[in-house]
């Protein structure tokens, strides 16, 4: 296990989330002084974003985040200031088995409990997961052992789950 850094909320008792991101990162920064201390790390912080996500991401990374320097941290809230950039995977899968009793998924959606069988996107190995993938609210979902759907998600974890995945097509 390793921690790995990316923002400072809180120095001591001092909250400092209402300080510009550039001055909280420096916080930071100076908090670790140039120290190299085993298995803590600091989130990379560049003005070449391409490269960043493309090296990123190539190494399997879920995408990067783009913020603004001067945005405040606002918990609990959606900000333009912060961007998360990630790819979007599309997957034909197979479906080997589950069940097709809906589940609910957050405020805004619905699930179904799935065992899948796909082509891993990096290696091209067939990995089979059981895993809950989204549906609309008001799509038909009927269970149908051998269906080849597709499905969107936000990437692939190192275990072979998908990262949000969501029914496209196939119903």
């Amino acid at each position: 296990m390793a921690l790995v850094l990316f923002d400072l909320l809180h120095l001591g008792s001092k909250s400092v989330m209402r300080e510009p991101w550039r001055d909280r990162r420096e916080r930071l920064d100076d908090l670790l002084d140039g120290r190299q201390l085993p298995r803590i790390g600091l989130v990379p912080v560049t003005d070449d974003a391409p490269m960043l996500y493309e090296t990123w991401v190539g190494m399997g990374g879920e995408g990067i985040v783009l913020k603004d320097p001067a945005s405040t941290y606002r918990p609990g809230e959606r900000s333009p200031a912060w961007l998360k950039v990630k790819p979007k995977l599309t997957l034909d899968v197979k479906i080997t088995g589950g069940s097709g009793e809906r589940i609910a998924w957050g405020d805004w959606g619905e699930a179904v409990l799935l065992e899948l069988v796909y082509k891993h996107p990096r290696t091209g190995k067939l990995i089979e997961i059981r895993q809950a993938v989204r549906i609309g609210r008001q799509q038909p979902f009927e269970l149908s052992v051998g269906l080849r759907p597709s499905l969107v998600c936000w990437g692939v974890m190192p275990s072979g789950i998908l990262r949000h995945p969501l029914f496209l097509n196939g119903q």
